[in-house]
């Protein structure tokens, strides 16, 4: 008998390993929801990453989560970014973002001018939603390819260096269309 829903389950957990969890069980986030919830547009959009930023279980400067940490510290080089404080990552695993608009995560870069630009990332095993894949606005990464840096350290570095390469490509060309 083939359990139903399991390929989802099993996917909210890659994700949680991965990228952490947004506080949602918070009531302050509940609030924060709600009043999201009632805006439209990108209003809502705006709202759901402000609330996500606030609900953290991690510095967004020094996560806790090995991926999040290199992934952040690999993309600031390659997007040759100076100092830390200008670079942050957040999770936004089963907040308003990645239910509504499909971001388990996100970098934010803090412009000079006082912008910010953000890099979409969702994580998936499901293969279909793998393959495809043609958003040009979220950086898809297969988590069944995201190797255990305790099993294959080499693999890991390989995969967070491709990632943070694509990355800092997206990055330049958003950087780019601002100026």
């Amino acid at each position: 008998m083939e359990y139903r829903g399991f390929e989802e389950r099993s996917g909210k957990l890659a994700e949680v390993f991965s990228f952490g969890r947004v506080k949602v069980d918070n009531p302050d986030y509940i609030r924060g929801l709600k009043a999201c919830l009632s805006k439209k547009g990108a209003e809502r959009i705006n709202c759901g990453f402000e609330l996500v930023k606030q609900f953290q279980p991690f510095d967004p400067e020094n996560p806790k989560k090995v991926f999040l940490k290199d992934l952040l510290n690999q993309f600031a080089e390659k997007a040759g970014i100076k100092g830390k404080k200008r670079v942050r990552i957040f999770t936004a695993v089963d907040s308003i973002i990645d239910e509504e608009f499909g971001t388990d995560a996100f970098i934010e870069v803090l412009e000079d001018d006082g912008t910010n630009s953000i890099l979409r990332f969702d994580g998936s095993i499901n293969k279909k939603k793998l393959e495809e894949n043609f958003s040009k606005d979220v950086i898809l990464l297969d988590l069944n390819a995201l190797p255990d840096p305790m099993e294959d350290d080499g693999a890991y570095k390989r995969y967070v260096q491709n990632t943070a390469e694509e990355s800092a490509r997206k990055y330049a060309v958003k950087f780019s269309e601002k100026n």
